[in-house]
């Protein structure tokens, strides 16, 4: 990954660090051009490690847009052992996972209590369908008269209800 020393990096921040060195055993400054290895976090100068200013360039923009574009060492490349996922990129991904499962949790909480509530519902509607309902049953037959009629008329002349004649499903 690109790396401009930062003053945090850097030697001169902490008396006690030590300086870092480059592969050609140069001091690296904040003022080099200088990459870090992701697998071994050493400093190299971009002219050691035959990066082109183009290529820095490239690097220098991802990790101001901060963005993860790895950049491993010849050694570490090279190196079958070197775990290629850096432990920043995996904090990043880690942190997306904990996020996405979070919102996944506030959402599966959000679906229970819309089927919780949609349940409530219907149970209401059943009920009400329930209470409408009047069950006749024994009523005699009037010669020459329909069935369905019959009912309708019992049910507004006797039990005092409105209902419309279509209401009426079987008999």
């Amino acid at each position: 990954m690109y790396k401009r020393r930062k003053t945090q990096d850097s030697p001169k921040s902490s008396e006690s660090q030590p300086q870092t060195l480059c592969s050609c055993q140069a001091i690296v400054t904040d003022n080099d051009n200088a990459l870090q290895c992701d697998a071994c976090d050493t400093w190299f100068h971009i002219g050691c490690v035959n990066v082109s200013p183009m290529a820095y360039t490239a690097y220098q923009t991802l990790a101001e847009q901060q963005q993860f574009s790895n950049w491993f060492c010849p050694k570490c490349l090279n190196d079958k052992n070197v775990d290629r996922v850096p432990p920043r990129c995996l904090q990043t991904l880690s942190d997306r996972i904990d996020k996405i499962e979070h919102h996944l949790t506030t959402l599966t909480n959000k679906h229970d209590q819309l089927v919780d509530r949609l349940d409530e519902l219907n149970e209401n509607l059943e009920r009400e369908k329930r209470r409408k309902n009047i069950i006749v049953k024994n009523l005699s037959p009037v010669e020459g008269t329909n069935d369905k009629d019959v009912v309708f008329r019992f049910v507004q002349n006797h039990l005092g209800v409105k209902i419309d004649p279509s209401s009426v499903d079987s008999v």
